[in-house]
């Protein structure tokens, strides 16, 4: 049985999960030796729990050098140019953008934060675009995917990868209840880049999911920098307010808040009627 045919039977004995069921936990060196040598399994009990709603966290992912240059270098980004917006279409240049609560109305439900683009035709701005690749490769193969699809995509083709790396900063930055699409990779892939409670970065609010009582489960106090969160798209998550009772002006270019790093691959705006976040409106 191959790993694409383990996702489909789970996903036809249970249907693809809304509501999280809670988190288990695995270092990423254990994840990629049961996928890369196709311990099916340990695969098959992963994929199990996933699909019936629990949320992977994904321990030592990367490490504490690799998340500060990732931040450094995004930062050097914003120096070299304004806030912008770009399509994803063929020639698209790495970008980023001040999604403020002006900007948020734009997009399908509803964020605040300072999210930068990279796209893998364009020099890697981040400078670490080997060790991210060499993990989503592993990831992409979890998902009953070849390790190498989509990468050297370019968007005319029509589903291109991006990866995305956010600030979201004290009083303002959050991401309403929504789930992801599925249809390119079954998984949501969220990196951490800083640790609630650490010094000058944030104290309160962050990831979470719906639970099956309909209850906001906190999912930030399991996890620390460097680590990853695997879960099946559907399941409807977001990011709650972060240090809502925060005073001081906000810097939109500054080191305060809660960093990210997301990696999708996306339906490019050369595909007609793409399918993007879908929000949940019924819960903010």
């Amino acid at each position: 049985m191959s790993i694409k045919e383990i996702w489909d039977k789970y996903i036809l004995e249970f249907g693809m999960p809304e509501l999280c069921a809670g988190t288990f936990e695995l270092t990423f060196e254990e994840f990629s030796e049961a996928v890369n040598n196709e311990n099916l399994n340990e695969i098959d009990k992963i994929i199990k729990w996933l699909v019936r709603g629990d949320i992977l966290i994904l321990k030592k992912t990367f490490s504490m050098e690799t998340t500060r240059l990732m931040k450094v270098n995004t930062k050097k980004m914003w120096l070299r140019s304004d806030s912008s917006f770009h399509k994803m279409l063929d020639g698209c240049v790495n970008f980023h953008r001040i999604i403020d609560k002006e900007a948020s109305l734009k997009y399908a439900s509803d964020r605040v934060c300072h999210a930068s683009f990279f796209f893998p035709w364009n020099e890697d701005d981040l400078k670490v675009k080997d060790k991210i690749m060499n993990r989503w490769r592993v990831i992409k193969k979890f998902n009953g995917l070849n390790p190498y699809d989509y990468e050297n995509n370019i968007p005319s083709t029509g589903t291109c990868d991006r990866i995305q790396t956010v600030l979201y900063p004290p009083r303002e930055g959050f991401s309403s209840t929504h789930s992801d699409p599925t249809h390119n990779q079954l998984t949501f892939n969220s990196g951490y880049l800083s640790t609630r409670g650490d010094t000058n970065t944030y104290n309160s609010g962050g990831f979470y999911a719906i639970g099956k009582a309909g209850d906001k489960i906190d999912l930030e106090k399991d996890i620390v920098e460097g680590d990853f969160s695997i879960g099946v798209g559907s399941i409807k998550h977001g990011v709650d307010r972060i240090d809502p009772d925060f005073t001081d002006p906000v810097d939109w270019n500054g080191d305060l808040g809660r960093w990210w790093i997301g990696l999708y691959s996306n339906d490019s705006d050369h595909v007609k009627d793409r399918k993007t976040t879908k929000p949940d409106l019924n819960i903010k």
